[in-house]
């Protein structure tokens, strides 16, 4: 089977002008493009082009959404799923733009109709690496067993540009061009491993609420959701046990990392669900030996309504 998704960004301006008119003259493109590769392919899945998200120079994405399917009422049942570029400042905010779209498309489409993520990242130059791997993961963690009915995940870029550094898109690439990968490519890939069962650690299979979150699930406010991390007990070279609050609600994850010869790496991870408020989890230490003694914990918790808030406490792990 083949997928197709039909132009780009077509909300923009850049892309698709004149804007006035944009949204009623791309559904008929996208129902002629459609009944042409169904033709010939009928097997084939065709995709609504990844919207931008609106700002003056582009239509907001629930709109154009919307008079699509005004324009078009035959869009109904002959939409394959719609593409979405979510691209914000923080994982939270993220969160928030999604679900605003998601509840949108369920309106005018169905829950049915898959929304397919296929551009999403953040430049070196205004979030540090280190965030960069954890929000990269989070998503690959997160979203599949969520209630937004993604169907698919593309970071956005894979290579660094290291051809003309001074292009901004050079700073989105999670890879280098020697083939080694930057901490948020490894942590990506590390989390699509570990959500496609080729890790020793079980997948998470516990359902995150991001986009149908209950009204008293939305007030952790942009400064994050309160967040407390203790350590309650450390067995050395065997596992650290730790507890962890949020207020009132958040989408939570908590690591361990232990530093080699090689540099810090990830021994285990612990992911929950929206409606997590308390959580002892047990972190399992794991090749102890080539290991510092001193290692940390992380934890990381992404509220609903625009904030993430991060804690952190080292532990003896040998």
């Amino acid at each position: 089977m083949t997928d197709y998704e039909i132009w780009n960004e077509e909300n923009s301006t850049t892309f698709m002008h004149p804007q006035d008119s944009a949204p009623e003259a791309y559904a008929d493109l996208y129902m002629a493009a459609r009944g042409a590769i169904k033709g010939v392919d009928p097997q084939a899945t065709v995709v609504v082009g990844g919207l931008a998200l609106g700002k003056p120079d582009v239509t907001d994405e629930v709109q154009f959404i919307q008079r699509m399917y005004a324009h078009r009422p035959d869009l109904a049942g002959n939409v394959d799923g719609v593409g979405l570029h979510p691209y914000q400042q923080s994982l939270a905010d993220t969160y928030m733009r999604l679900a605003k779209f998601r509840q949108a498309l369920d309106q005018v489409a169905g829950p049915s109709v898959p929304i397919e993520i296929t551009e999403i990242g953040w430049a070196t130059t205004s979030v540090p690496e280190s965030e960069r791997a954890t929000d990269l993961s989070l998503l690959a963690e997160q979203l599949p067993h969520s209630d937004c009915n993604v169907d698919r995940l593309i970071p956005y870029t894979w290579l660094t540009q290291e051809s003309d550094p001074s292009n901004p898109e050079s700073w989105f690439g999670i890879w280098n061009h020697d083939g080694s990968g930057k901490p948020s490519g490894v942590a990506y890939l590390n989390a699509v491993k570990l959500m496609r069962g080729l890790t020793s650690t079980p997948p998470p299979t516990s359902t995150n609420v991001i986009c149908h979150a209950s009204p008293d699930a939305r007030g952790a406010g942009a400064a994050g959701p309160r967040l407390r991390l203790r350590v309650l007990a450390v067995r050395p070279g065997r596992w650290v046990k730790v507890s962890v609050r949020c207020h009132p609600v958040c989408l939570l994850r908590v690591d361990l990392f232990g530093r080699s010869k090689r540099g810090t790496r990830r021994l285990s991870s612990h992911t929950s669900g929206l409606r997590t408020r308390h959580r002892v989890v047990k972190l399992r230490i794991r090749k102890a030996r080539s290991l510092r003694r001193r290692g940390q914990v992380r934890a990381t918790a992404v509220g609903t309504a625009g904030g993430v808030t991060r804690r952190s406490r080292h532990v003896r792990i040998r």
